[in-house]
């Protein structure tokens, strides 16, 4: 497929002719190719709107670490096809914003900032005209507060992330139905931006409120679950920001339970288990208290093995826990730094990992990952720190 697709970016006639007519009826084939072909057929010149459109709507709706750059290149021009053709507000704001998420995906962090501003800039003029355009207006906004933090603009990105949670709570007030759980997700991503400008407490409230929330909705659909799994490592890390480590502990455990329980459902929620095995190895730092920091080398060595598998997050992960003390975050670091030594060339003469026992604990969350697991890598990841 990458050869197919580098023909036809070199010499038009092969797509139009040979490539482009299989494409048009699978389109998700181009996905064997993983980025190198989607960025090939990208540059193709002869290659449509209608072919381009058809196989954006056969990627994947979640981030995909194989293949997020070459999406991102070809929705880029893919977007910019559709916003010639289609001059209707409403359709360009929509196109803006799925850009940005996914140059977002693909760690172009600098790009995703202007095309949320531009999507703002248009939702906030339809919203002033129709109220049932400001669902999208918070979403966006929303986007544009997550953009200002990835560029570290940690005081701008409060001032909108606060507008995000103020206009989802009058949507919930008017209708606590359908939005109710937008609002968990901004006052989740609200205490992220507060935690990142050292406003512990105010950061802790908009955490336990997330967590309240999502819990309110997961008795009612276990769709909620993995929110909440991610509102509990939020409030794990909040806890920790203040010093209260059994709390912290407590809330990442159940996070990370949640996401052992979804494993064998869903792989695609991998990369999430990885973080939140990276901040269950926070937790567990070194306090004085030795069981606490066996089982915190346990949680890296497991989180290890899971960001190996994602080494577009180690960047992100590594970036967000820099921010936090130097103690704190010594466990993911060195999980963070072991998965990217396994993701370059073995050194000559690197020395072996020693092998602990593993607490009970520990061997109890690796007997679940064990049996939900179906990769390879992590198995033997698994069966190598028991042996």
């Amino acid at each position: 497929m990458i050869f197919l697709s580098s023909s036809a970016q070199r010499w038009p006639h092969l797509g139009t002719t040979g490539l482009f007519p299989l494409l048009r009826a699978e389109p998700g084939l181009i996905q064997v190719g993983g980025s190198a072909a989607l960025i090939a057929l990208a540059n193709a010149p002869s290659a449509d709107a209608s072919l381009l459109a058809a196989i954006m709507g056969a990627l994947p709706a979640r981030p995909d670490p194989d293949l997020d750059p070459g999406i991102a290149v070809l929705a880029v021009r893919h977007t910019e096809q559709r916003l010639v053709a289609d001059e209707a507000p409403s359709n360009q704001a929509a196109l803006h914003a799925a850009l940005a998420w996914r140059l977002s995906n693909a760690g172009r962090y600098e790009e995703p900032l202007t095309r949320w501003e531009r999507t703002v800039e248009i939702l906030r003029v339809l919203a002033g005209d129709d109220p049932a355009f400001r669902p999208r207006l918070a979403h966006a906004i929303a986007g544009q507060a997550s953009a200002l933090t990835d560029l570290g603009r940690h005081v701008a990105a409060l001032e909108i992330s606060e507008e995000a949670v103020a206009l989802r709570r009058e949507l919930v007030r008017a209708d606590c139905g359908p939005h109710l759980q937008h609002l968990g997700e901004s006052l989740n991503n609200h205490s992220n931006v507060l935690s990142d400008l050292h406003r512990h407490e105010e950061a802790m409230a908009a955490a336990r409120e997330a967590v309240e929330i999502y819990e309110e909705l997961a008795t009612l659909s276990p769709a909620a679950l993995t929110a909440l799994a991610v509102t509990l490592s939020t409030a794990g890390n909040r806890y920790s920001d203040l010093g209260r480590h059994a709390e912290a502990l407590a809330h990442h455990e159940r996070s990370l339970s949640i996401r052992c329980d979804q494993l064998g459902k869903h792989a695609a929620g991998d990369h999430d288990t990885a973080l939140s095995l990276a901040n269950l190895a926070v937790a567990l730092r070194p306090d004085g208290q030795r069981t606490w920091w066996s089982r915190g080398r346990t949680a890296t060595a497991a989180g290890t093995g899971h960001l190996r598998r994602f080494p577009h997050a180690l960047p992100a992960q590594e970036a967000r826990h820099e921010r936090r003390s130097v103690g704190a975050s010594a466990g993911v670091r060195a999980a963070i730094h072991r998965a990217r030594a396994e993701h370059r060339p073995p050194a000559a003469h690197r020395p072996p990992l020693r092998r602990r026992a593993l607490p009970p604990i520990a061997d109890r969350i690796l007997t679940r990952l064990d049996q939900a697991l179906s990769d390879s890598l992590a198995r033997q990841l698994i069966r190598r720190r028991r042996s």
